[in-house]
């Protein structure tokens, strides 16, 4: 996060696609599954530990 900083890039991580540069993703459990979602919108964007894409999508 210091090196991010540092660069003058958002220290946020992992990013929320939905607000780039604002908030990180939150991890949440849905159906059953860790995912990280937006916390203003609530979006589902990929399951934790993965980056394979929209966990919505399953």
């Amino acid at each position: 996060m210091e090196a991010l900083w540092s660069e003058g890039v958002a220290a946020v991580w992992p990013h929320c696609p939905d607000h780039p540069d604002t908030h990180p993703l939150q991890a949440r459990v849905v159906d059953g599954t860790a995912v990280g979602a937006c916390p203003k919108g609530g979006a589902v964007f990929a399951r934790v530990g993965g980056l394979e894409g929209d966990a919505r999508a399953r």
